[in-house]
């Protein structure tokens, strides 16, 4: 049988208690000065917030967003965010107690880690459910209970028990509504948000993302009964609840909205209706919220090099996790500096003077490492940086540098600059980096015949200085608008295209598209420009780098924002 749960509207009014408390952090305070990186929480929005901007201001997080970040839910609340892509956790009970005011019919835990599930109809024990083992021990289960009968005026508690941390990541009461019998042919599967790149050598990587589920079926019920499903599946939308289809893969169902129904109802005494569910996004690994119990990693493999405009911070990457630099005596106090994916980061100089700085993972729901990982570092008055740096190949491995005499040397690196002997250095080494920004840049370049006309988008010159390659990367936003009418197919279209030249060369291939889609017209439309092109070089030749682009229709308005050309000179 498949049905739905028509769940229960957790609020104040209706969250009776529960054992975890909300203290993820101090409560915020109007007359509290608090620094760049500090947190702090609303007990009235249930929510933790970070601070952007040092000092103090009389506006509440909630209604301050230019001073505050709105990080995740508090971990007493997050089982109950309309996404399971936070959770709450603690020591063993984990107890919630829900004053329904409806019947509760069934209940619903997703991202479990924990040994057994108790239901209560008021004090008295009336459903207990073994936790599914996971599929290794870094995924969370998910609980499935049915057959409840609790009156409205009844309390409802749910209770979580096992060993170590405990782990509820969604939590969901209410009743199960018949929504018929499913076809078979049921479809269960993911969109997954994970990015893969690929640098300029041609290396891919892949930084794991969240993921949602869908759920799509045909079902079947009773003519008689078409207008109790249409007025159910009405009540339903725009809310997020729990969907299964199929009775023996309860577990396989869908935590999200109803996307659209339709019901066919030519049927004299059977009626044949579809379902899409649009599942939200989430992450069976096991997470912790509110940073009240951290599980991520400590970052490893970190150090830090001196280049052009900065100090470059290197890591072992961890994926799915973000990296969180901060400059202070201790995680809590210090400001923060940057946070972001990868595995490196351009500090840019900052002033003379000593910074410990520290890292730690963090996944954006508020989990973090549970050591802060350090680096003394120091910016010295006369332009160099320590502790020493080694030097780097052009593919970030560890290169050889040498002395006069051909021993090996190690080398403290001149803040603005630096000047070296390019005889002594090895092949491999990048001897060289320019880089020029552009902030706006209209496209007015069309597609044609055989190659169309081109828009300059950036342009970088340079001359080498020993005999290599020169490596150059484009990257940057791309925002196209579509005119309200045109011609269709063509002034309908997001598309854009890139080329490379150098001094006046084509380089690779004439065309390599950043967007090529049917979006519609007068839509919004947005991508992310990423162009590689790699060319030998002769010692004291200048070349010219232009990176050009062209768009399919004149009427439709495309932009490019933000992009830096960059171009590393290699030793060959």
């Amino acid at each position: 049988m498949a049905q739905v749960l028509n769940p229960v509207t957790v609020a104040a009014g209706t969250f009776v208690s529960s054992t975890l408390a909300e203290a993820d952090y101090t409560v915020w305070s109007a007359a509290t000065a608090y620094p760049v990186g500090q947190r702090a929480i609303r007990t009235t929005t249930h929510r933790i917030y970070e601070r952007k901007v040092p000092g103090t201001t009389s506006a509440t997080p909630e209604s301050d967003p230019d001073n505050w970040l709105d990080v995740a839910p508090t971990n007493r609340w997050a089982m109950f965010d309309d996404g399971p892509a936070s959770s709450s956790s603690g020591a063993s009970p984990i107890s919630v107690v829900i004053a329904a005011g409806m019947l509760v019919t069934g209940v619903v835990l997703l991202g479990v880690i924990g040994t057994t599930v108790q239901v209560y109809d008021g004090a008295t024990l009336v459903k207990t459910v073994s936790v599914p083992a996971p599929v290794s021990p870094s995924v969370s289960s998910t609980v499935v209970i049915t057959g409840l009968s609790i009156a409205s005026g009844t309390n409802t508690t749910v209770t979580l028990t096992g060993t170590g941390t405990l782990q509820i990541s969604h939590l969901t009461v209410g009743a199960w509504i018949d929504l018929g019998e499913a076809i078979p042919g049921v479809q269960v599967g993911i969109t997954d948000f994970s990015v893969k790149s690929v640098d300029a050598f041609g290396v891919a990587s892949i930084t794991r993302r969240n993921y949602s589920r869908k759920l799509q079926g045909q079902l079947i019920i009773a003519s008689s009964d078409v207008q109790r499903v249409a007025d159910v599946l009405a009540s339903l939308r725009s809310r997020v609840t729990y969907w299964s289809l199929v009775d023996a893969y309860e577990s396989l169902g869908v935590l999200g909205y109803l996307k659209d129904w339709a019901i066919d109802t030519q049927g004299t005494w059977k009626t044949q209706y579809s379902l899409n569910i649009e599942g939200l996004a989430r992450d069976d690994a096991v997470i912790a919220a509110g940073g009240a119990d951290v599980v991520l990693p400590n970052v490893s493999g970190y150090q830090i090099t001196p280049q052009v405009g900065g100090a470059q911070l290197q890591w072992t990457p961890q994926a799915p996790y973000d990296v969180e630099v901060r400059a202070g005596d201790t995680w809590s106090t210090a400001s923060r500096l940057w946070s972001g994916p990868g595995s490196s980061w351009l500090w840019p100089w900052p002033a003379a003077g000593s910074y410990m700085l520290l890292l730690k993972h963090v996944d954006g729901v508020g989990a973090e490492s549970l050591t802060a990982s350090s680096m003394l570092v120091q910016i010295n008055a006369d332009g160099t940086l320590q502790p020493e740096a080694v030097w780097h190949t052009a593919g970030g491995l560890l290169g050889p540098w040498n002395t006069a005499s051909g021993a090996p040397a190690r080398w403290i690196g001149p803040k603005l600059g630096y000047l070296v002997d390019t005889q002594a250095i090895a092949d491999g080494a990048v001897t060289d980096v320019y880089s020029t920004t552009v902030s706006v840049v209209a496209v007015t370049g069309l597609f044609g015949t055989p190659t169309g006309s081109f828009s300059t988008v950036a342009q970088l010159v340079f001359t080498a200085a020993s005999d290599g390659e020169a490596i150059v990367t484009c990257s940057g936003d791309v925002a196209v608008l579509t005119p309200a009418s045109g011609v269709p197919g063509v002034d309908d279209w997001s598309a854009l295209s890139t080329r490379i030249t150098v001094n006046g060369v084509q380089q690779g291939t004439l065309r390599t598209y950043v967007t090529q889609q049917q979006v519609g017209f007068g839509v919004n439309a947005y991508a992310t420009l990423s162009r590689s092109q790699r060319f030998a070089t002769l010692a004291g030749v200048t070349y010219t780098v232009v990176l050009q682009a062209q768009k399919l229709a004149s009427a439709v308005s495309t932009i490019v924002n933000a992009l830096e050309m960059r171009v590393e000179a290699v030793k060959r």
